[in-house]
């Protein structure tokens, strides 16, 4: 988390540019855009309270991002143009990837499915099979054969308690 700008130029000369932005504190809603010499512009995403999350770059030269809280997945052109796509109602899309076959894959977080958005906004869904109770999918990639590779980034410690929603449940 980086709590104030001086903060985000310090790290993008760490990691390397071109670096962009994702802010959700306070609402935030915003992609930005860093230059090298530390410059921010910020572009409003139109749903407030979307939590941006997961951008990449797509097969149509734009940056594609999810909206978990809005159930939307976005694109942003080069010059700071957001178009939005509405996704199924409560899934939560996360994780993006630009797939082989042109088109955007995304994870949500509720309902065991992975999404897949064509560059100019037609989606659709399918389950991901099999589905395992107490996961949430937050990243996807696809493998050098063109296989779906889907993370379940969940870590349990030993000392959580089981069947608390976030550990799996508890042995019979």
């Amino acid at each position: 988390t980086v709590e104030h700008e001086d903060d985000a130029v310090e790290i993008a000369r760490e990691i390397g540019y071109p670096v962009i932005l994702k802010a959700s504190a306070g609402g935030g809603s915003k992609v930005g855009r860093m230059t090298t010499s530390g410059a921010v512009t910020e572009f409003p995403i139109p749903s407030y309270f979307s939590e941006p999350f997961g951008i990449t770059s797509g097969p149509d030269g734009n940056l594609w991002f999810t909206e978990s809280d809005a159930d939307k997945v976005g694109r942003i052109t080069t010059s700071g143009t957001i178009t939005e796509f509405a996704v199924t109602g409560g899934s939560g899309p996360w994780g993006i990837v630009a797939g082989p076959d042109g088109a955007m894959w995304f994870t949500e977080r509720v309902g065991d499915n992975i999404g897949r958005i064509e560059v100019g906004g037609t989606f659709e869904t399918m389950p991901y099979s099999p589905p395992k109770p107490h996961r949430i999918y937050r990243r996807l990639a696809f493998g050098r054969t063109v296989d779906l590779i889907v993370m379940d980034q969940r870590q349990y410690r030993k000392d959580q308690p089981c069947d608390d929603a976030v550990a799996p449940p508890c042995a019979d």
